[in-house]
């Protein structure tokens, strides 16, 4: 089986390119490229790029499968892909240093709002369990994926973006953006409580921004689903 510092180099041969370019592609310095083909372990946002061009990032950490898979570059053309959703069950959860987050059939309105409805698991996006830990301060059974819809929240929920939920306790827990349930729309919005309790919701753009108030006695109409900690935008 080839290390993984050789299935880097592998993917930036089939890429085409050479490690400056192909760094570029995936946002990273050629420095933290040729540590890649040395063996370093990749962040999640290298992931979540590589795997917009096509990489099968299941066998890209393991060595398991193959560089590309029909499945992968199907869900190319949404500018992500996923693994699959048997490969979440068990023990392959977890394996050498990462885990695979679920991502859901689901799109969040960062515009109107989409109409909610139970949906299924499309698959998982794989994250460096020691990043979530270090930098998000998140425990990997707490976070979900989906993806934002819409143009109101540029910056935050871009239209295409994933979006990591911490789902951990469904609840407002302070000012930041929320995806959240009500009247049976599916939204992500800033929510901000306000001095009498009521809850303010508005989206993230400054030339289309809106703003409306829910009331403290209508809060109970809204089901916080979680809270948004972390996004990738559209390769």
């Amino acid at each position: 089986m080839t290390t993984l510092g050789e299935r880097f180099e592998l993917v930036r041969k089939h890429l085409g390119g050479s490690q400056r370019a192909v760094a570029e592609m995936v946002s990273v310095s050629k420095n933290t490229w040729q540590r890649y083909e040395k063996g370093d372990v990749p962040t999640g946002a290298t992931l979540l790029a590589l795997a917009a061009h096509g990489i099968n990032t299941d066998w890209l950490l393991t060595g398991e499968g193959t560089m590309l898979r029909g499945a992968l570059e199907r869900e190319a053309a949404s500018g992500f892909s996923d693994l699959p959703p048997a490969e979440l069950e068990g023990s392959g959860f977890d394996r050498g240093g990462f885990v695979r987050i679920p991502r859901y059939d689901v799109k969040v309105g960062a515009g109107g709002g989409t109409f909610y409805e139970e949906q299924n698991l499309l698959g998982g996006v794989a994250f460096s369990r020691e990043w979530l830990h270090r930098a998000l301060r998140a425990n990997p059974a707490d976070l979900m994926i989906v993806e934002a819809a819409g143009d109101s929240m540029p910056g935050i929920a871009d239209d295409g973006a994933l979006l990591l939920l911490d789902k951990s306790d469904p609840v407002f827990r302070g000012d930041g953006a929320y995806v959240f349930v009500v009247d049976g729309l599916l939204l992500v919005k800033n929510l901000r409580l306000l001095l009498d309790g009521s809850l303010e919701v508005t989206s993230g753009d400054d030339h289309q921004s809106t703003r409306e108030v829910i009331a403290r006695r209508d809060l109970d109409k809204v089901r916080i689903v979680g809270r948004v900690i972390w996004k990738a935008g559209r390769a």
